[in-house]
């Protein structure tokens, strides 16, 4: 997931990840669940309250939270895991992660001028699977 702030005045977005996102992938993974999904509610709840209080000053923030992301991490999760990584794809309606590309897309269109009016938004990038 990316918090991402964009100001009118230069293109070039400020990115947080959510380093919950990167956390190590096993056998206990349903262990840390319920703080994943309270940090990413907290994520959603501060992209809106940030969107709020620095809407007035031209100022719009979004998160992009994507979906499984065929990255080399995804890539070695494949290659160690491979069950584990048919779980993460077999969610998406599509059938497959998302590139690394498609992800970059959305972040770019929201640090365009096309996107100076979206703000407060989390766009899910997943392939047609729920996130929250």
């Amino acid at each position: 997931m990316v918090l991402l702030v964009r100001r009118p005045q230069d293109a070039r977005p400020a990115l947080w990840p959510d380093h919950q996102s990167r956390r190590r992938l096993g056998p206990q993974r349903a262990v840390g669940h319920a703080a994943y999904n309270a940090a990413k509610g907290g994520v959603h709840g501060l992209t809106t309250g940030m969107a709020r209080e620095f809407a007035k000053d031209g100022i719009t923030v979004n998160t992009v939270a994507p979906c499984a992301v065929n990255t080399p991490q995804m890539a070695a999760i494949t290659n160690s895991n491979p069950a584990l990584a048919a779980k993460f794809v077999g969610v998406i309606p599509m059938g497959r992660p998302a590139e690394m590309e498609e992800v970059a897309s959305m972040v770019s269109y929201l640090a365009s001028a096309e996107a100076s009016f979206v703000t407060g938004q989390v766009i899910s990038v997943n392939g047609g699977s729920t996130m929250l």
